[in-house]
């Protein structure tokens, strides 16, 4: 059978290259580490896990047996699989955290310290030990619904991919939304975490909905709860950086300012709750992406139109955080 996990939303990936988890990929799900203090807090983000599937349709994964807990995701042959690898895409289009800092437009950026890991921003760990992790989608903006300028749906453009760029860094491109790690050819399936016990050793080989034949796909999603209307900008990725372990420190003053009377324009109270929630009202932080108008011209000449995520949610970017 053929197996696909797919990773949405705030995700931190490593490849561990020693100790236990050597060769696998280990993907950290980041959340609010004060939510447990004041849960429902504005970018408190929750892991779910579906299980699609010919046979059974989709299946909603217990929470009780993914919330704060390790999954493990393992496979065993017919076939030597390999352990994970990286496609070209992953490598180009999720932003390595060291690479967003080497093209720090400050001097404090670029020398920024690499401390002790905050592990309380990590509300579950997903690990796979096989298969090739590739970019399925790249970020996307609806512009016809919701227009940079901050004006009404006028319904001329459509969604399409657009640059994101990260403020206080060079470091600017598409970047990834979805990764997937492909698996053709497996004889088992487990899932294993607390209060977890998964196991598949077939698929189904008829033609069905929703899931395709002789398949088992797995859906992993980190979102915050949908708001009033999408973000074009990504404020909570900097407990990314925070989680690999590197502090705050002060954001350039101009582009700050310019990136401030952007988002106001869009959407004052949603970029005034995250820059309260995010940066405590301040302008020290970690570099974070947004969608930088000036690198998408369809934007102004109304011939096509940028990309974003899903669901009223704001941009949400995967990262690299280690080799």
């Amino acid at each position: 059978m053929r197996i696909r996990i797919h990773f949405r939303g705030l995700v931190l990936f490593w490849f561990p290259e020693d100790g236990a988890d050597a060769g696998k990929l280990v993907a950290e799900l980041i959340s609010d580490p004060r939510r447990l203090q004041r849960p429902g807090r504005p970018h408190e983000h929750r892991a779910e896990i579906q299980e699609i599937t010919a046979k059974g349709g989709v299946r909603n994964i217990p929470p009780n047996g993914v919330d704060e807990g390790r999954i493990d995701i393992t496979v065993r042959g017919p076939k030597l699989v390999p352990p994970v690898t990286r496609s070209a895409s992953f490598d180009q289009y999720v932003p390595r955290l060291s690479e967003v800092l080497a093209a720090g437009t400050t001097d404090a950026i670029r020398q920024l310290p690499r401390g002790v890991r905050d592990m309380n921003y990590v509300r579950n760990t997903v690990v796979v030990d096989r298969g090739q992790i590739r970019v399925k989608d790249v970020v996307i903006w609806d512009a016809g619904g919701f227009p940079l300028n901050g004006g009404g749906p006028d319904g001329i453009l459509p969604s399409l991919p657009t640059v994101l760029k990260f403020l206080g860094s060079e470091k600017e491109g598409h970047m990834a939304n979805e990764c997937v790690i492909d698996i053709p050819d497996v004889a088992h399936l487990s899932l294993r975490g607390p209060r977890l016990k998964e196991d598949y050793d077939e698929a189904d080989h008829r033609p069905n909905r929703p899931g395709g034949n002789d398949a088992v796909e797995l859906l992993v999603t980190n979102y915050e709860a949908p708001r009033g209307r999408p973000t074009p900008w990504g404020m909570d990725f900097q407990w990314l950086f925070a989680t690999a372990g590197y502090p705050v420190t002060a954001l350039p003053t101009d582009e700050f300012a310019a990136f401030q009377t952007f988002a106001t324009r869009f959407e004052r109270n949603l970029f005034d709750e995250d820059w309260l929630e995010l940066m405590d009202r301040g302008q020290d932080g970690r570099p974070f992406p947004y969608i930088a108008e000036e690198r998408n011209p369809f934007v102004v000449n109304r011939s096509m139109k940028p990309l974003n995520d899903i669901d009223s949610r704001p941009v949400c970017v995967p990262a690299i955080g280690g080799p």
